[in-house]
Order: C-alpha cells, then structure tokens, then sequence
C-alpha cells in the first residue's frame, strides 16, 4: 500500500510472522509406513516393484492391501532377495529367482507351482486370497528400540487364504 506522497507504508503483522516462525520449525516427513496390530488377515496381491537397494542388493517388493475388518484398504510391502533382475528395476519389472530363496518358496507353497524357478508368474497371485501374518517392527538396524512413533507394519509369513 502507498501513501499519498509516494512513499511505502511498511505494515507489521506480528501474529503473522509467529506463525510463519511456527511453520518454520515444522518437519515434513516423508515415507510414512503404516502401523497395525500385529495379526493375521485376509489381503490381495496388487502388485510388485524391483529395486537395487544400497547399491548392490537386488530386492523384489510385493505389495499387498488388506481385504477386511478395521483396516482394509491398508497397504503392506513385503521385500525379497533376488537373484537377480531383468532389465530395468521398476514397477512390474522382471527377475530371476533362486530356487532356495524365500519368494520362490513362498510362491510354490502359495499358488502350489511344481515348475522351474525361471518359470513361474505372479499373474496367479492377482487371483488368490492371501493369508498374511503381519508384525510390528520395535527395533532398528541396529537393535536399537523405535520410539512408539517410528515403529512400522511388516508382512511376515504369507500363504494361501482359502
């Protein structure tokens, strides 16, 4: 706003430069992972995404979202060592199982595969009713207990829900 005689009127609101102060001070947290009792539910698969974790690790992540009760419609990921990936890592991407590894395993016990590793799809899982048993996360990487805050949902064991 200008006076009259062409010089600026300088205005202070100082509730509004506390507030300003207030939001200054304020952290965005990003990657919020959910947290529900700890338990067994009834989900669906709705997808999967490969990574390459900390430079070499080459992991899967299967997403699941549970199908009942209280908390349905809450999403889960559960993350597997690879043997190695296909191409890109992404959403859907491709990779290669080990037939000792715990997807594999995973996989032959849910949707009862009987083939080679090289040879078996997640397509089958889109259709099935899953059983997950889901667990709280209390520790970090370095057995150090989370504050109430910080601690997190898990899908452990996974098998068939029918």
């Amino acid at each position: 706003m200008r006076a009259s005689n062409g010089s600026e009127l300088v205005r202070s609101d100082q509730a509004d430069e506390g507030q300003h102060d207030a939001l200054d001070d304020s952290v965005i947290v990003e990657g919020h992972k959910p947290l529900i009792p700890e338990g067994t539910y009834l989900a669906r698969y709705i997808g999967h995404e490969t990574a390459v974790m900390f430079a070499r690790a080459q992991k899967v992540a299967l997403k699941f979202e549970i199908c009942e009760g209280a908390f349905a419609g809450t999403r889960l990921i559960r993350y597997f060592r690879v043997k190695q990936i296909a191409g890109r890592p992404g959403p859907n991407g491709r990779f290669k199982l080990s037939a000792g590894g715990d997807l594999y395993r995973t996989l032959a016990r849910v949707l009862d595969v009987k083939t080679r590793p090289d040879r078996i799809s997640l397509h089958a899982l889109r259709f099935t009713l899953l059983k997950i048993h889901v667990r709280t996360v209390t520790n970090d990487r370095d057995n150090a207990s989370l504050a109430p805050a910080c601690q997190y949902s898990v899908v452990g064991l996974i098998q068939d829900g029918r």
